[in-house]
């Protein structure tokens, strides 16, 4: 289970942060030909594609963390410590 846990939270992380990315990075350049020309409707148009990109695959990205703390709980490293680790009194 572990495994497919851990496959899934790398898949997820591959698929959800690639075209945000992408996506943010082209934002800029495409918001300063959109306000350069008022009237230029395919400079819009990609604004909100570019925009709606970045939301949808953001809510997607939601599921890298989920998958993240699924393995982490399978591998049993979400288990409470007791004690004080590393700070031993030495007498």
């Amino acid at each position: 289970m572990t495994k497919i846990l851990l496959s899934l939270h790398v898949l997820a992380a591959i698929v959800a942060v690639g075209p945000v990315t992408v996506a943010a990075s082209m934002f800029p350049a495409a918001l300063r030909r959109a306000l350069g020309d008022s009237r230029d409707a395919e400079a819009r148009a990609s604004l909100r594609t570019l925009h709606r990109v970045c939301r949808v695959y953001a809510g997607i990205g939601v599921a890298v963390p989920l998958f993240g703390l699924a393995t982490a709980s399978s591998l049993g490293v979400l288990a409470p410590r007791t004690g004080t680790a590393g700070c031993q009194r030495v007498p």
